[in-house]
């Protein structure tokens, strides 16, 4: 169907046919050529502010050091994928930025076109949604810096539009400072959905041994006394610790050290020792830099320094702004001054100019950079830290007033995600700001999103009380972008109980729980694990306690679930039998709730047999099903319209795959009616159901001949599933790929023979990446369409290439060969 997709700054448009489908409004991302290092302040500059001469953009420092780390990324660049994506992660402040834009640079001398990607939302991006000449680029380095504070489905979408043909290159480097949970789904679905090849890089301490240490602070002070013309910069003592501190193997660490010892010297101070004493150095001087501009007699500022620290907390927190976001932010944080926020936000933006060259759109209200020392100025501002630094009783409920208590203030994902960060390293930061704001809200951590909650469940030293409360306000309900976070959330909640569950019940639970959150995100394996557990837990409990076999029966009918999306479907059997017979049991008494449990038991069992092609018996528990939810959809249509809706989808496939296409044709026609009605009221959670029913109404109308009817059903159904895939590649690419293929054999038998090639070439290439992450569940799939694809060759006259794709389509499954018709329907 799909003839051609082009990329811009309105969505992505696929041209199918004759009809045209824009699936997304507005791209969520802005690419720009890498940009060069920024100028280096004056000496005069420096001096007022310190703080210039550390961040990763002006590169001030050389370069120095990762000798192994370059070689591997060089390796990496050279390899056979024509795609590829790199996660470098690392603690704030190992260096990642400046290895990247190192990287930037060495690779451009190579020829390489280098861009960064910045997520819509970033002030940074710039307002084209791409620079010219990108789609001629034949070999392209991608950089996102702070990858997991994107949705998944943003940065899968990048690559996705980044996709080149086989003879070109295309590297993508992901900068974050976790890795964990989150990264290992999306890497599964880099994998599985998009087939680039996917891996990440610790980025450990530039320097480990203290001579190591010792030099890297070295080396920057010698530049920083050079940039600050303090002559003999060399003679300068580095700080006594700075051998033995581990953490000044950190590049800023080190360049704080060095910076902070060579003012020291300046100013005929005593050198600040330790981390902590480094930060308070040189965020002093960023107040004294502060007073300094208010106090001149023609100072171009009217703020004073006690106002002005409050507007750069407020803006670490909310990041660079619109100008009347910016005024927002300050008017509802509550900084202390009877200016008006506007004057406010000018005197701030000659502290910390936005970035030049943005045009009207310019982000005023710039954070304290770099990151870590914004961190600190955070944590010292707070009150409760024994450092010298003057804390300001105002951060009391500073963040609880900006990100509180109405709507979802533009800046709630990056205040939080700042806080959370600040937090890790800052206990009287947790303890006095971020719990109580969490326990007080927990909605505002899945307001904030994946990253904030995944940062926040793999904190260290978290509240774990505080975890159970957001996870009592989790819904129900999927959301492809928190689905990730929330298995970290689930999975480090499970650690903790189940060290301290005694009752077999509990540790049921735990299981059980954990098992469905791990399948919502994709973790099928560890899923298979968890779910194992719980039938375990809830067989043991059964034995004395009878009410847990309905607990019983949903875990078996999970795993069921779990095996088969993993292509285990033998195995996957003999769980879902089992639930059968409980639920046949348990329905015993007539209760709605347990005719209901049984009416899905025996959806599943009649899924997994048809898996199996024993379709005989698919058929009898199919129609079971649909008698039990029938009656109960008469008694409450709202309650059970749904559960009717699937079993006679299910019936529907059971009849067709026994020759009974009427009587198909019938069923699924009541089951999409019903699934249409559904999705209407509320498509996020009907849609995919939707989605497979119109695909099976068009399969059973193209099997009685009516392929006009078919085609525009399925036609239907490749646009609900295309959507359906944008928003969760782990979970409904197969599905996309399904209807493809029956696309590509509705155009076969209506003679549209290159439409058919197209719709063909894309479920091989997306049953393929399937395949790859998932061999067992696919191979099949793969097959089928690798035969649907030879066949839509040899009817346009490419009788080579169709010989090529039957016989990969043969080796994958044999029984191929026997097929009744050239195109297989799915």
């Amino acid at each position: 169907m799909v003839q051609h997709a082009s990329v811009g700054p309105f969505g992505t448009i696929f041209q199918a046919g004759r009809d045209m489908v824009v699936y997304e409004a507005e791209a969520p991302y802005r690419l720009s050529w890498w940009p060069k290092p920024t100028g280096v302040p004056s000496a005069e500059q420096a001096r007022a502010q310190p703080s210039r001469l550390l961040r990763a953009s002006t590169a001030v420092v050389p370069f120095t050091g990762r000798g192994d780390e370059l070689a591997d990324l060089r390796a990496w660049r050279d390899g056979s994928a024509p795609q590829a994506v790199r996660l470098v992660h690392g603690v704030g402040g190992q260096g990642k930025s400046r290895l990247a834009g190192h990287v930037a640079e060495a690779w451009k001398g190579d020829g390489w076109q280098v861009l960064a990607a910045h997520h819509r939302r970033d002030p940074a991006a710039p307002a084209a949604f791409e620079p010219e000449g990108l789609r001629t680029a034949n070999r392209l380095l991608v950089i996102a810096d702070y990858a997991e504070r994107w949705d998944s489905t943003d940065l899968l979408r990048l690559l996705a539009d980044l996709g080149r043909p086989a003879d070109a290159a295309v590297r993508v480097l992901l900068l974050a400072r976790p890795a964990g949970t989150w990264w290992q789904t999306l890497a599964h679905r880099i994998e599985a959905d998009l087939g680039w090849e996917s891996d990440s890089q610790a980025l450990g301490p530039v320097e480990a041994s203290p001579a190591g240490r010792t030099r890297l602070v070295e080396i920057a002070r010698d530049r920083f006394a050079a940039l600050l013309n303090i002559p003999d910069g060399h003679l300068i003592e580095v700080p006594e610790g700075t051998a033995a501190h581990d953490e000044y193997g950190q590049v800023l660490a080190a360049h704080m050290a060095a910076l902070a010892a060579v003012l020291a010297h300046d100013q005929r101070v005593p050198v600040p020792e330790g981390p902590v004493a480094v930060s308070t150095f040189l965020l002093n001087r960023e107040r004294v830099h502060w007073q300094a501009l208010h106090d001149r007699v023609d100072g171009p500022l009217t703020t004073n320094a006690d106002v002005m620290g409050q507007t750069v907390y407020t803006a670490t927190l909310t990041g660079g702004l619109p100008h009347h976001d910016a005024v927002a932010a300050l008017q509802r944080i509550g900084v202390e001054s009877s200016q008006h926020p506007g004057q406010i936000v000018k005197d701030h933006a000659l502290c910390y100019p936005p970035p030049a060259g943005r045009g009207a759109g310019v982000a005023v209200l710039q954070p304290l950079y770099p990151d870590r020392l914004g961190e600190d100025f955070i944590a010292l501002t707070t009150p409760g830290h024994p450092y010298d630094h003057p804390s300001d009783p105002w951060t009391e409920g500073a963040a609880d007033r900006l990100l509180t208590p109405d709507g979802t203030p533009t800046w709630t994902r990056p205040a939080l995600t700042v806080l959370i960060e600040t937090a890790r390293r800052w206990p009287h930061v947790a303890d006095g700001q971020l719990y109580p704001l969490l326990r007080a809200h927990p909605e505002l951590v899945l307001q904030a999103g994946g990253a904030a909650l995944a940062s926040l469940a793999t904190m260290p030293d978290v509240d774990l009380s505080l975890l159970e409360t957001v996870e009592a306000r989790l819904s129900h309900e999927r959301d492809v972008d928190l689905d990730p976070a929330i298995a970290a959330l689930t999975t480090r909640l499970a650690e903790h109980h189940l060290t301290r569950a005694r009752h077999p019940a509990e540790q049921a639970r735990t299981f059980a729980k954990l098992g469905t959150r791990l399948t919502n995100a994709g973790l099928y394996h560890d899923a298979v694990e968890a779910d194992r557990k719980a039938v375990d837990a809830y067989r043991r409990l059964a034995e004395y306690t009878p009410r847990a076999l309905v607990e019983l029966s949903g875990a078996l009918g999970n795993l069921g679930i779990a095996l088969s999306r993993l292509g285990r479907h033998a195995e996957a059997l003999a769980p879902s039998r089992e639930a059968v017979r409980i639920d046949r049991r348990l329905a015993a008494d007539g209760s709605r709730t347990s005719r209901a449990y049984l009416a899905a038991s025996l959806n599943n069992l009649g899924n997994r047999l048809s898996a199996l092609s024993r379709h005989v018996e698919a058929l009898r528990v199919a129609q079971e099903s649909v008698q039990i939810r029938r009656r109960l959809a008469k008694a409450d249509p709202d309650a059970y319209r749904a559960a009717l809706a699937s079993s006679l989808d299910n019936l529907a496939n059971r009849l067709a795959a026994l020759g009974e296409h009427e009587k198909a044709l019938e069923a699924t026609d009541e089951s999409v009616s019903l699934y249409r009605r559904l999705a209407a009221d509320n498509r996020a959670i009907h849609q995919g159901e939707f989605g497979t029913a119109l695909d099976n109404l068009g399969v059973h109308l193209n099997n009685l001949g009516r392929h006009d009817e078919a085609l525009r059903i399925v036609q239907e159904a490749v646009q609900v599933r295309r959507e359906l895939a944008e928003s969760n590649p782990a979970v409904f690419t197969s599905g996309l790929a399904g209807s493809l293929g029956n696309l590509a054999s509705l155009l076969a038998a209506l003679g549209r023979h290159e439409e058919c090639l197209t719709a063909a070439e894309e479920a091989v290439r997306l049953y393929r990446v399937v395949a790859h992450a998932n061999p067992g569940a696919a191979q099949r799939h793969l097959a089928a369409a690798l035969w649907n694809l030879g066949t839509a060759l040899r009817s346009v006259g490419r009788r080579e290439e169709a010989a090529e794709a039957t016989g990969e389509a043969l080796r994958l499954y044999p029984p191929l060969a026997t097929a009744d018709s050239d195109m297989i329907q799915y």
